[in-house]
């Protein structure tokens, strides 16, 4: 968590323990999930280049792993917002 930015693919996991709260049992302490879903959005705004994003490519196609980021990017402010 402290190492930045990181990949796309951990701030996905970050995503799926912030959505459900999953501790290995009850007696533990558990996660604050808005917390968690806000680093995974520091960490996002830190790791997305925004600006190559918006960038219509020459050939108007937009590839798949921008389609992946941008998808990630929505899931981490629905899963925020939530």
């Amino acid at each position: 968590m402290l190492v930045t930015p990181l990949s796309v693919e951990t701030i996905q996991a970050i995503l799926i323990f912030s959505m459900w709260n999953l501790v290995p049992n009850k007696d533990t302490e558990h996660i604050d999930t808005w917390l968690l879903s806000g680093m995974a959005a520091m960490h996002g705004m830190l790791a997305i280049n925004f600006e190559q994003l918006v960038q219509t490519p020459k050939n108007g196609r937009v590839d798949t792993r921008a389609r992946e980021v941008i998808r990630t990017w929505n899931l981490i402010c629905l899963v925020h917002l939530q």
